[in-house]
Parts: structure tokens; sequence; C-alpha cells
């Protein structure tokens, strides 16, 4: 079985760091939405917030564990 580059592996630790500083820093958004609309409701920014961290957190993580473990596997 052919193995991912570790490039794919540090491009996978890059997405998930991007989505936390996504998910943080769409926290100031104070925009006005219509009434009746779920992105105005007050637990919409928190849901988002924890789902971009989420995801952020699960890629970051696989990614640094298949790069310890690409390099172990790749030592001599």
């Amino acid at each position: 079985m052919k193995r991912e580059s570790l490039t794919t592996d540090a491009i996978g630790i890059a997405v998930g760091v991007g989505m936390i500083l996504v998910a943080f820093s769409r926290l100031g958004n104070q925009i006005p939405y219509g009434a009746g609309d779920l992105r105005g409701e007050p637990w919409f920014n928190v849901l988002i917030t924890a789902v971009l961290v989420a995801g952020g957190l699960f890629a970051g993580t696989v990614g640094v564990v298949r790069i310890l473990l690409g390099v172990r596997t790749r030592r001599p």
C-alpha cells in the first residue's frame, strides 16, 4: 500500500490551524441580519465556532500523527 507524502500531512496540519484561526477571527463579526434569519440567532456564532474548532483540531491531530508515523517508518 502506497502512502501519501509527508507534504500532504503538513497541508492537513495547515488546514487545521487555518480552520481554528478562521473560527476565532469570525467571532467579532457583528453583522445585522434580518428577522427570521438563523444567522442572527445568539447560538449560531457559537455553533459555527465550535464546528470549525473541532474540525481544525481533528485535521491537525490527524496530520501530526501521520507525520510522526511517517518519520518513524522512514528511518533505516
